[in-house]
């Protein structure tokens, strides 16, 4: 039998991070497109890039974490299967996604991107 996860040890810190991670990226991102001022105001700061790349290390944690714990296997039943499939694709979702804004975050310190030239950022957020 399949014993059913406990939701507030292991899904419900992962939901409570997952909803508000999405504000330090996207918010810098997307407030110079709705005010029409200038952009290089808004740019995303360094600060909540990193942030955004700390939650998404933890929240890669979490998920290791979840896959440990786990009283059930991919090889248990289709439950398991489902379940190691679904959350591993999303999983390295943001692995990637993790990767890439690392990857911008190194771009913005070396001053690659401007307020014209940054769709490499808009792509990775």
């Amino acid at each position: 039998t399949i014993q059913q996860p406990n939701l507030y040890n292991q899904m419900i810190p992962q939901n409570k991070l997952f909803y508000p991670s999405n504000h330090p990226m996207h918010s810098p991102l997307y407030i110079p497109m709705m005010t029409r001022c200038n952009p290089r105001i808004h740019f995303p700061r360094k600060k909540r890039l990193f942030l955004t790349i700390i939650l998404g290390i933890y929240f890669t944690l979490l998920q290791l974490i979840e896959y440990i714990e786990s009283p059930f296997t991919l090889a248990d039943s289709i439950y398991g299967s489902t379940f190691f499939i679904a959350t591993g694709f999303h999983g390295l979702h943001v692995i990637i996604g993790t990767l890439f804004l690392l990857t911008c975050f190194i771009r913005i310190k070396s001053s690659h991107f401007s307020r014209l030239h940054h769709f490499g950022f808009e792509a990775a957020a």
